[in-house]
């Protein structure tokens, strides 16, 4: 994975605020679709959904 140098404008561009309206499956979704060139195929994404809210309520 490459990542972009950092600049003002990609300061500008990823603010705090629309780091914290990221949610993970969103992430996920990201990613995939890079990597794979398909969107995540729902099995997948409900595995993923789990996880994820397993390790929210560990984390509370």
């Amino acid at each position: 994975m490459k990542y972009p140098a950092t600049t003002k404008e990609a300061q500008e561009f990823i603010t705090p605020e629309k780091l914290n309206e990221l949610q993970p499956i969103d992430v996920f979704g990201k990613i995939y679709q890079s990597r794979y060139n398909s969107d995540v195929p729902t099995e997948i994404l409900q595995l993923f959904q789990k996880v994820a809210q397993e390790v929210n309520q560990t984390a509370e």
